[in-house]
């Protein structure tokens, strides 16, 4: 549990897969709301799966992405 606001913290991994992230990300949301302090470590390899990200990102503004360059 973080210190701050007494939530679990939950490190999702992601490669190249920006709409699973997103049907992940909904479900928690939908299902166990405010519980986690969520963390997404994620890599893209091209334009396009990056844009995905973007829109992911967009989707869910209170998740922490963090870009992953050695993955």
């Amino acid at each position: 549990m973080t210190k701050n606001n007494n939530k679990f913290g939950l490190l999702i991994w992601s490669y190249n897969r920006a709409a699973q992230l997103d049907l992940l990300l909904s479900s928690i949301d939908r299902f166990c709301p405010r519980q986690f302090e969520t963390y997404v470590l994620y890599k893209s390899v091209g334009k396009e799966f990056a844009e995905g990200y973007e829109i992911c990102k967009k989707s869910h503004p209170n998740i922490n992405f963090v870009v992953e360059h050695d993955f």
